[in-house]
């Protein structure tokens, strides 16, 4: 399916709700349309919410760069997985549910990121960062239900062990090519 075109508002409203009930793992991917407009908006979402995260600390453009790989790492993952399985006509729900989900625990994070800044030089920024962190668990628990449903896996815990590979992946990927921005942080 092939549509480009703007999507009218009530179906906007409805793959919204989707995203979010994929995102609370209430759904999966597949019950997303086949929708390249969804996809490029969801893709847009998870690029600029990643590049805003990052770039109080890395500066725009490397926030940027650091965004698009992470996505072309994550997309990429779970096209190799697919294509292994045949399952290819899978990717394009598979990576808008991911983008989607990926995005909207983006834009919870924004402002706990914001007060763990605002904190850190007074010390009392362990709750906030623990928030941070039960956001990431959350992100990855998603991500293993999307991965379970997308790759046809019989259960979480696989599911799981894909995104744990997958995020360990990007991480050191991420690393290797973006060295020494980090390590201009510490």
């Amino acid at each position: 399916m092939n549509d480009i075109s703007p999507a009218p508002a009530r179906p906007v409203r409805d793959s919204l709700l989707l995203l979010a009930q994929v995102a609370l793992m209430l759904r999966p991917p597949q019950d997303l349309p086949p929708s390249r407009w969804l996809m490029r908006m969801a893709t847009a979402a998870y690029l600029l919410f990643g590049t805003w995260l990052l770039s109080d600390r890395l500066g725009v453009m490397t926030a940027f760069l650091m965004s698009a790989t992470d996505a072309l790492l994550l997309a990429g993952f779970a096209a190799f997985i697919l294509a292994l399985q045949g399952r290819l006509n899978r990717l394009l729900q598979t990576w808008t549910a991911l983008a989607g989900a990926g995005a909207l625990v983006s834009i919870v994070m924004l402002p706990l990121v914001a007060v763990i800044s605002s904190l850190v030089g007074s010390g009392e920024g362990g709750v906030s960062s623990f928030l941070v962190y039960l956001l990431f668990s959350w992100l990855l628990a998603v991500n293993a239900h999307i991965f379970r449903h997308a790759f046809g896996l019989s259960n979480i815990f696989l599911g799981l062990a894909a995104a744990v590979i997958q995020y360990l992946f990007s991480e050191v990927m991420l690393a290797i090519l973006f060295s020494s921005q980090l390590e201009a942080l510490t």
